[in-house]
């Protein structure tokens, strides 16, 4: 107990002596103003209102460039696409110069009359469609793209944001001066 009394008048004495060290010393006029401009809250907020300025420039000036985007996705699908049930047989056709068309190659029987069955002409010739031509591999799919956007014409609203810009930054010029005159 009598040592904590010790301590506490013995710390007591020394930070005593040092601050009567230190308040007999005297400080130019130029060095307490230097130190109340620096350590005055009104003089920071208003050199960092002038950054803040500065930097409303910068965007402002970030307008007349083009803006560039980016994006892309990935889809994992289980089942494969098939535009057909299976294999297809098209019926082919023929020019005939005495119509000047083309013609479908169709079974004639012997009355010279196209054979139907089932109510379907029945072709000659047909041209092949197999099923594993209309069928698609969508297990991974990958889509990506880039867009470019430059600006043409916005109705001077680019130039005008870069004037109010400007303004702006020497108003937060002005009011650090007068703060600093304050």
């Amino acid at each position: 107990m009598h040592i904590k009394k010790f301590l506490t008048i013995a710390l007591s004495m020394l930070t005593a002596a040092v601050a009567v060290s230190h308040a007999g010393t005297p400080i130019p006029l130029d060095s307490c103003r230097s130190m109340a401009l620096r350590n005055n809250k009104t003089m920071q907020i208003a050199q960092e209102r002038i950054k803040a300025a500065e930097y409303q420039k910068k965007q402002a000036f970030a307008a007349y460039l083009p803006g560039i985007d980016f994006a892309g996705g990935y889809m994992y699908n289980q089942k494969e696409i098939s535009l057909l049930s299976g294999d297809q047989m098209l019926p082919t056709k023929t020019f005939n110069p005495a119509t000047g068309t083309y013609d479908f190659n169709l079974l004639t029987g012997p009355d010279g009359r196209p054979v139907q069955v089932n109510g379907q002409y029945v072709p000659t010739q047909v041209a092949l469609i197999p099923k594993e031509a209309m069928t698609f591999d969508i297990h991974n799919l990958f889509a990506g793209a880039v867009t470019l956007t430059q600006p043409m014409y916005m109705g001077g609203k680019i130039r005008a944001l870069n004037k109010m810009a400007e303004m702006g930054q020497e108003i937060a010029s002005l009011m650090h001066d007068n703060a600093a005159r304050e």
